[in-house]
């Protein structure tokens, strides 16, 4: 038999045990998680998810079932208290009150009767009572399995969403590059974004099962078009690349031959020497073409565009080697005139250094030579530098017995 003083600590206990499970309960049902999945997205959800979000409200139905008979028991139990006191029949209602808060005082476990078990007129099933303590224990179980069920289904769902999100986002941003450099099937990529949007749908309506089958498939082939994207637009801004540089090329190209022209006329003016021809381009030819090929560029293919700068530079590039040739060869050969007559004056200065130099005719003869081809009127520096090489060498061989003493 147990005691008053027990029975006082029972109902405490109980008492508060009902309290903190109520809070933990209204805590539990105030979650916005909660709110969401079981208001308006219940109804969407199937398979795995929706068996999951099934079983996470009806063991929050059987936490509530749970709690009120377990605050009913503890409210009959208190009930008999105040009449324990100074009754003959105490003893009695403390016993009463121990067994409802220890004994098996609830019934909520409904078990199915086995087939063999049932009559006609009978009940299907039963009926088990339990103890508060067992009640409690399968609260713990109910509410945990809610709390962790709400929480996986909204963080795979709240996911779901996201990717889904970011996946239609990329897509939207592939068609926009479709629409500007082109390159592959605007309504292949929409086809494909109808089926993310509906692969997208699938996952969440039942974002606990795996479709990473499905969503593998889908991604490798939005990474297809991704990068064929990134090779569309390499080739989009080669393209206009290219055409800036074309037109920049043509700019410089008739002040270059020009510059080419008068150095060649400059150095013919001065030396006898051949050059190279100067090009002669049509650049209205050039312009026209390059013209052609920029109106196309907003709605051709880039490769094709890139093809025909490519066919349009040839002539430019054959121009610009041209020009710097005969430009280079100019140069060169006013550089070698002034270079020789420079020679031929140090030459003429170590001849006078030898006593025999004014009554020798020999060196006298290669001195005018040399002195003809490359001082007098136009100079002939290929045949004034062969001359000067022929001095140079009989001066020297004129000096070396001097050198020698």
């Amino acid at each position: 038999m147990g005691s008053a003083d027990a029975l006082d600590r029972l109902l405490t206990r109980w008492t508060d045990t009902v309290a903190k499970s109520r809070g933990a309960l209204l805590g539990l049902k105030g979650d916005s998680r909660l709110d969401l999945l079981c208001g308006p997205l219940r109804q969407a959800f199937t398979g795995t998810t929706a068996q999951r979000l099934d079983a996470a409200c009806a063991a929050l139905d059987r936490l509530a079932a749970h709690l009120a008979e377990i605050e009913a028991t503890v409210t009959r139990a208190r009930a008999l208290q105040p009449r324990l006191h100074g009754l003959a029949g105490g003893r009695a209602e403390i016993d009463a009150a121990l067994a409802l808060l220890e004994g098996p005082s609830i019934g909520l476990v409904v078990e199915d009767l086995p087939l063999e078990q049932r009559r006609l007129l009978g009940p299907a099933s039963t009926t088990r009572a339990i103890t508060l303590e067992a009640a409690l224990a399968l609260m713990e179980a109910d509410f945990a399995l809610a709390s962790r069920s709400i929480a996986e289904i909204y963080a795979a769902w709240s996911a779901a969403t996201e990717l889904r999100r970011q996946r239609l986002a990329a897509l939207d941003a592939l068609a926009l590059e479709a629409g500007r450099a082109g390159g592959f099937s605007a309504d292949a990529l929409a086809a494909l974004r109808r089926e993310a949007e509906s692969m997208g749908d699938a996952v969440l309506a039942d974002p606990l099962t795996d479709h990473q089958v499905q969503i593998g498939d889908l991604e490798a082939r939005i990474d297809l078009y991704r990068r064929h994207a990134v090779d569309a637009a390499a080739r989009a801004a080669a393209m206009r690349q290219g055409l800036d540089e074309a037109a920049a090329r043509l700019v410089a190209l008739g002040p270059a031959i020009a510059a080419a022209a008068a150095r060649c006329r400059e150095a013919a003016a001065a030396c006898a020497d051949p050059l190279p021809p100067v090009p002669v381009v049509d650049t209205a030819d050039l312009t026209d073409w390059l013209e052609r090929l920029t109106a196309r560029a907003g709605t051709g293919d880039p490769a094709s565009i890139l093809a025909g700068l490519e066919a349009w530079a040839r002539p430019v590039q054959a121009a610009e080697t041209a020009a710097e040739k005969a430009q280079a060869a100019a140069t060169t050969l006013l550089r070698r005139r002034e270079e020789a007559r420079g020679r031929l004056m140090a030459a003429r200065r170590k001849a006078h250094d030898v006593a025999s130099f004014p009554d020798d005719p020999a060196l006298q003869q290669l001195a005018e030579e040399a002195q003809k081809l490359l001082i007098g009127g136009k100079t002939e520096v290929a045949a004034g530098e062969a001359a000067l090489r022929r001095f140079e060498l009989a001066v020297e061989r004129a000096r070396t017995p001097l050198v020698q003493r």
